[in-house]
């Protein structure tokens, strides 16, 4: 039987377009977080700015272990 990939020949996105979809997808990932913290404050659930600020706090300490997590996963 043959390779499926031999059935479909699906040319590679050039670099360009694959920068503009991995923006893309982290501007949607941001307006979607944002929204999601706007309604957790309106409903009283949590206070937006002070987990923004905990969870900004957390990433500079702890820098070195997220960039260790990244490329470990490379």
């Amino acid at each position: 039987m043959e390779e499926m990939g031999e059935d479909f020949n699906i040319p590679m996105a050039p670099p360009g377009e694959i920068m503009s979809r991995a923006i893309f997808e982290l501007s949607y990932q941001e307006v979607f977080l944002d929204l999601l913290l706007k309604k957790l404050e309106e409903k009283g659930i949590l206070k937006a700015e002070e987990f923004k600020n905990e969870i900004q706090r957390e990433i500079e300490q702890n820098y070195g272990f997220y960039l260790d997590k990244y490329y470990a996963e490379r």
